[in-house]
């Protein structure tokens, strides 16, 4: 697994744009240098499974985790789309506010104008939530349109403030049987061995595709226990595309000692959502 930051502050820095879901549920994605939002030097080209997004320290940050990261060859043409829409997308949000100076020059503005100086003035702010929110929900493989804000006003707003998942601390204790929901990731503190069932795997299922971890992991697999082990280092990560249940397996008889985790939970497995 691998973590891959978008270190910019106000848009201006390096950024993830063309953002599309391609086959094996995968994620392509391009890096870019941009400066206000809008790209302006292409660096790499990714194909990866998404995993989760980071802790960020700042809200105009973000940070993901992929696993299976392969990199792929430029491509020049969707280079070309991505820099085209980003200068359209610039036009389409200062244009209101232009128009309004342009109209309004010279002269005080009316009350009606001012209502459009005020819209003008939000409209980019609008455009740049909804272009975020369309990223998020490209990794996730969702879907972010107008309509959502014409139909589902209410939970559209809810969608863009409330946060996309939380990161916890937990402790296990060795021989623990303890649940693990689709879409929660473990990072453990200390080194450990997991152990899960190998009910999870289908007769046609790879185990890329099922589990999601660090390159390094170790796995080992025990016929008569019926499970598969898995091995990660401090600061590794783990996720399983099926819900199932796992135990830390002890190195040895004496060892009895807690594992220290940090857990991401998806938004949509909170209590308070679920209750809903």
């Amino acid at each position: 697994m691998r973590l891959i930051g978008q270190y910019s502050v106000l848009g201006t820095g390096l950024r993830m744009y063309g953002i599309k879901r391609i086959d094996d549920d995968r994620v392509r994605f391009t890096l870019w240098i941009s400066i206000l939002f809008l790209p302006l030097i292409p660096i790499s080209t990714w194909s990866a499974t998404y995993i989760a997004p980071a802790p960020c320290h700042l809200p105009t940050d973000e940070r993901h985790f992929f696993c299976n990261l392969i990199r792929l060859r430029h491509d020049h043409a969707g280079y070309l789309r991505t820099f085209a829409a980003g200068i359209l997308a610039y036009l389409t949000a200062i244009c209101p506010t232009a128009i309004m100076i342009l109209i309004t020059r010279g002269r005080a503005a009316t009350k009606v104008e001012l209502v459009f100086v005020l819209a003008s003035a939000i409209w980019p702010v609008i455009m740049l939530i909804h272009f975020l929110e369309e990223q998020k929900a490209a990794f996730k493989g969702g879907s972010f349109r107008i309509r959502d804000w014409l139909l589902k006003p209410t939970r559209t707003l809810r969608r863009i403030f409330e946060p996309d998942g939380t990161w916890l601390f937990g402790v296990a204790n060795p021989g623990e049987v303890l649940p693990l929901a689709r879409g929660v990731i473990l990072r453990p503190l200390d080194e450990v061995i997991l152990a899960f069932p190998i009910g999870v795997f289908g007769p046609h299922h790879k185990i890329a595709s099922v589990v999601h971890c660090d390159d390094e992991a170790l796995f080992a697999l025990h016929q008569d226990e019926k499970a598969f082990h898995i091995r990660l280092k401090p600061g590794m990560f783990i996720g399983i595309s099926k819900s199932c249940e796992f135990m830390v397996v002890p190195f040895d008889e004496k060892d009895d000692r807690p594992r220290r985790f940090n857990i991401y939970r998806p938004a949509e497995l909170s209590p308070a959502r679920s209750g809903n």
